[in-house]
């Protein structure tokens, strides 16, 4: 999940800190390096309340259909990473829903 990217931006990365994402954190930790691909997707921040509670709730309604076409985008870039390799993956999925 990624706060700083709108509901539906997906983007491929390789590296990088862990931002403060507890998650990635145990990652880093667990492999003892920051050094890995990621399939960042986007959720958007909250407007109020804490960012914990907003990224382990439920879509709205609204969002349901959005989120469910990521999460199918996101399906289609992992395999485009393992059929055709990491850059071919970025060119063709890091880009603005």
């Amino acid at each position: 999940d990624e706060i700083d990217f709108p509901l539906g931006r997906l983007a491929i990365k390789k590296g990088g800190g862990h931002g403060g994402h507890n998650g990635l954190r145990d990652i880093v930790a667990q492999l003892g390096s920051a050094d890995f691909l990621r399939v960042r997707l986007g959720v958007g921040r909250p407007v109020h309340g804490e960012v914990a509670d907003y990224v382990l709730s439920d879509f709205r309604p609204d969002e349901e259909g959005p989120a469910a076409d990521l999460v199918e985008r996101a399906a289609k870039a992992l395999t485009c990473m393992m059929t055709d390799g990491v850059v071919m993956a970025m060119n063709k999925f890091n880009t603005l829903p």
